[in-house]
């Protein structure tokens, strides 16, 4: 086992309340900030290319374990941004190479 490894978070099962807490104060927090109204000059666009939800996710867990917590409750610097979106995007391969035909 890694002498790093703090196993506290290994022991902590928090229930539903827990977490319908930690929504309601992030919540609470959120509506509590003032929101900026002026119109944007730039945008900067964040691509993050292979960055699906279970790599985002582990990548979360992973840093909140090496700051010695649950893992779940960290947040990653983009999670704070205002907007957020999600594209999936799938390439259609054949099983076939460029010369043969499909017949119908």
């Amino acid at each position: 086992m890694h002498q790093d490894l703090n196993l506290q978070y290994f022991y902590f099962f928090p229930d539903r309340w827990y977490w319908y807490q930690q929504a309601k104060n992030q919540l609470m927090k959120n509506l509590e900030d003032d929101r900026n109204y002026n119109e944007a000059k730039n945008i900067i666009l964040f691509i993050g290319d292979g960055m699906g939800i279970t790599t985002v996710t582990t990548a979360r867990i992973l840093r909140g374990q090496k700051k010695g917590q649950n893992g779940e409750e960290n947040e990653l610097a983009f999670d704070k941004f205002e907007y957020v979106a999600l594209a999936k995007v799938r390439l259609i391969q054949f099983p076939f190479g460029k010369n043969n035909r499909i017949c119908h």
